[in-house]
């Protein structure tokens, strides 16, 4: 019995994994990784609306962001608090002499690339003026 259990231990001591295996293994914590990023992102937005709705808001636009709207003339605060963070990366967000553009783009929304999100236009005043249908 020990001289069996002896034998398992020198192996398990004596194991070297192959260059699959090590890989594979590389593989599974990087998805594992990948998996848990987008959560931060929802924490940081729950986070930055929370300090919003901390503030003194008017009832409709604390409302507005309770129910996740935008209303003409909230702040880029107020929006971020109720949309989240627009897409960075898109086409659609970008700044220009005569205020900012933002860009969202929602999985599951039926169309994805150039002209397929919601554009929102903010004055130099950083406040919301027009947004696209």
């Amino acid at each position: 019995m020990y001289a069996n259990t002896s034998v398992k231990a020198e192996k398990a001591a004596n194991f070297k994994p192959s260059k699959k295996g090590i890989i594979m293994r590389k593989i599974v914590m990087l998805l594992c990784v990948l998996a848990v990023l987008p959560g931060c992102g929802a924490i940081a937005d729950k986070q930055h609306r929370d300090a919003v709705l901390s503030r003194e808001l008017t009832p409709d636009v604390r409302s507005a962001i309770a129910n996740k709207q935008i209303k003409k003339g909230m702040t880029k605060d107020e929006v971020m608090a109720a949309w989240g963070r627009p897409c960075w990366a898109c086409y659609g967000t970008r700044s220009t002499s005569e205020g900012d553009w933002w860009e969202y783009n929602y999985w599951g929304a039926g169309s994805y690339g150039a002209g397929a999100g919601k554009y929102l236009f903010f004055g130099n005043d950083d406040i919301l003026d027009y947004w696209s249908e």
